[in-house]
């Protein structure tokens, strides 16, 4: 399983993507049912640190309402979630980073 800054990172890039050219996107693509389950996974594990899968959470709902019923207004929540789920994002990329630097430091001391 890839790292889950990575996979909020894949999120926002394909939110970004859907909010740009609705009309390009009429139905979920595989990898969005994919990376939702992958979300759905780890919003459901305990958080080792700041939690940072609730803003996911909020945009897969969003963007699963707005291909179910092509109604623009899921795209106004998907809009309200971009910037949290940004910043959800680099909040996991410097949890992960300090696992890893506290990982290394143990290692070390062995």
């Amino acid at each position: 399983m890839r790292d889950l800054s990575r996979a909020l990172a894949d999120l926002v890039s394909f939110s970004e993507e859907v909010l740009r050219s609705p009309q390009l996107h009429a139905k979920a693509p595989r990898s969005f049912a994919e990376l939702a389950g992958e979300i759905a996974h780890r919003h459901a594990q305990p958080a080792e640190d700041i939690r940072v899968t609730r803003a996911a959470t909020v945009m897969v709902t969003a963007l699963d309402g707005f291909f179910a019923d092509q109604d623009d207004a899921w795209l106004m929540l998907a809009g309200a979630a971009l910037p949290l789920l940004r910043r959800e994002g680099w909040q996991a990329m410097i949890n992960e980073r300090e696992a890893r630097s506290l990982d290394r430091s143990e290692g070390a001391r062995r």
